[in-house]
């Protein structure tokens, strides 16, 4: 059984749960009540078999929803657009995405490293990998390959952990260079 529709499937289940729990009540529900209902609807089905394909990408969310400040809509909208427009061709998950997906996850895991797309207004945090919306959809072809080498950017002291730990998914990163004194380390992975 492929990940991807059933990884589409509770990411749109659980942001229709959302809205309609946020639609019950007549005040605003803040980013951190958000994160709570998402949870409480996720944690279930961390037990099912039924979602046992997609289990760490559960993981992974749930993981996120408790960390300060986190934005679990926010998220989840981004993995809707980049599932939408991979399943656009009905074509099911592929080796580089696969390998891509994996790789994110096992920074947010275990070396507490977010991922996140680029936005030019939006200020940069420490240690969280950001990627270029542009350069996925343009680099990755329907078939799920990355077509080209990806930019990737990311404030940080130290970027041999990201170098080595991508080795074990079968990528490499190269340095395209460090911005000064703010440690901004601009990367391309291939």
């Amino acid at each position: 059984m492929e990940t991807s529709p059933q990884l589409n499937d509770i990411v749109q289940n659980t942001l229709i749960h959302l809205y309609l729990s946020v639609s019950q009540t007549h005040s605003f529900v803040p980013a951190h009540t958000r994160n709570q209902i998402i949870s409480k609807h996720l944690k279930p089905k961390l037990k099912s078999p039924k979602f046992k394909a997609v289990k760490s990408e559960i993981k992974m969310l749930l993981l996120t929803g408790k960390k300060k400040n986190a934005d679990l809509e926010a998220k989840l909208l981004e993995l809707r657009e980049i599932l939408e427009k991979k399943n656009s061709s009905g074509v099911g998950r592929k080796a580089d995405v696969d390998r891509l997906f994996a790789y994110l996850a096992v920074l947010h895991e275990q070396h507490d490293i977010d991922s996140k797309m680029f936005d030019e207004n939006t200020p940069l945090v420490s240690d969280c990998l950001y990627l270029y919306q542009a350069e996925l959809e343009q680099n990755i072809n329907e078939n799920g390959t990355i077509t080209a080498p990806l930019k990737l950017l990311i404030q940080a002291d130290n970027v041999d952990m990201l170098m080595s730990v991508v080795r074990e998914f079968g990528f490499q990163i190269t340095s395209l260079g460090v911005d000064g004194g703010q440690s901004i380390h601009r990367l391309l992975l291939h």
